[in-house]
This record gives C-alpha cells, sequence and structure tokens, in this order.
C-alpha cells in the first residue's frame, strides 16, 4: 500500500491484481469541484443581488405636497408591490428615480423624472397609471402589473430578502 497527498488530504493506494494503481477519487475526479465551488458562490451572489436590486424603484415626495396627493401614490404603490415583484423605497436622495410633486396640472415630466399632480385630477386608477407610465409601461391599469412583471422578470413565487452584514 501506498500514502499519497491528494488535493483534500492524505489517502491511502492499494494496488489492484495488475500492479498499477489508480488514483484515488479526489485527486482524480473531483480536484476542480473545490475551484468550481468557489468561483460559482459570488457570481450566484452577484448576479441574486443584482436581480433583487434592480426591482427597487427609488422615490420621493415634494414637501410641500398634501396628504391627498401622498396617500393616492402610496396605495397604488403597496397595489404593485403586491401584484409584482417591484419594490417602492421612499429615499431624501437626488438619486431618485422619480419625484411626485403638487402642481397645478398633472402629468409626467421625463426630461426630469417629475410627476406632477393636483388634487383635483387624481383617482387610483390615475395614480396607478401613472407610476406604470413613470416605468415606461403607458397602458391602461389592468395590463400595467402584467407588462411590469415581464419587464422585471417577475416569474413565479418571489420574496424579498433584506440583507444584513455584520
Amino acid at each position: 500500500m501506498e500514502v499519497i497527498k491528494c488535493e483534500w488530504g492524505w489517502t491511502t493506494l492499494s494496488a489492484p491484481p495488475n500492479g498499477r494503481a489508480r488514483p484515488p477519487r479526489c485527486c482524480a475526479t473531483s480536484s476542480r469541484a473545490p475551484t468550481v465551488i468557489i468561483i460559482m458562490r459570488p457570481l450566484i451572489l452577484i448576479l441574486f443581488t443584482h436581480q433583487v436590486l434592480a426591482n427597487v424603484i427609488n422615490y420621493q415626495f415634494h414637501d410641500d405636497n398634501e396628504n391627498e396627493v401622498n396617500d393616492c401614490i402610496e396605495k397604488s404603490m403597496e397595489a404593485l408591490m403586491e401584484e409584482t415583484c417591484l419594490f417602492f423605497r421612499q429615499t431624501a436622495d437626488q438619486d431618485a428615480t422619480v419625484t411626485f410633486i403638487q402642481s397645478a396640472h398633472c402629468s409626467w415630466q421625463e426630461s426630469n423624472r417629475t410627476v406632477h399632480l393636483n388634487p383635483s385630477c387624481i383617482s387610483d386608477d390615475f395614480c396607478y397609471e401613472m407610476i406604470g407610465r413613470v416605468l415606461a409601461i403607458d397602458k391602461p391599469r389592468s395590463h400595467i402589473a402584467r407588462h411590469l412583471n415581464l419587464h422585471y422578470n417577475c416569474t413565479g413565487s418571489w420574496f424579498l430578502i433584506d440583507f444584513q452584514f455584520k
């Protein structure tokens, strides 16, 4: 019997009847497995994190908005979060995807990523459709969730994981 060192430790070889010793499994067939696993873990984590973070929509409300305007948008966001894999996150940063501001008219201004809302022209359907326009879905309310699910690849069961690194 001969003792040899494998990638994962020491092992013994017993000589078969013909006198030729075969290398142990850990040296012959599985030596690449740890390398593949080491490379694949970060790649899978990066792809999964990208998928989760790609579905987060940052927004902000203007400070002078009335509650009625903000409530309409928040209700529509809650409905979309239930119907899709999107997650809306309010932020004070200037890098928000969209800003909702009370104005004299109701419109979506793509050039500065601002939704203008007037309490006299808003409704649950209007706010829902306005969020659809912000996300490049200019369809009636009944089609928006389906198109967003296709666009953001929301298939099957989905869930949100809150990563907490220590």
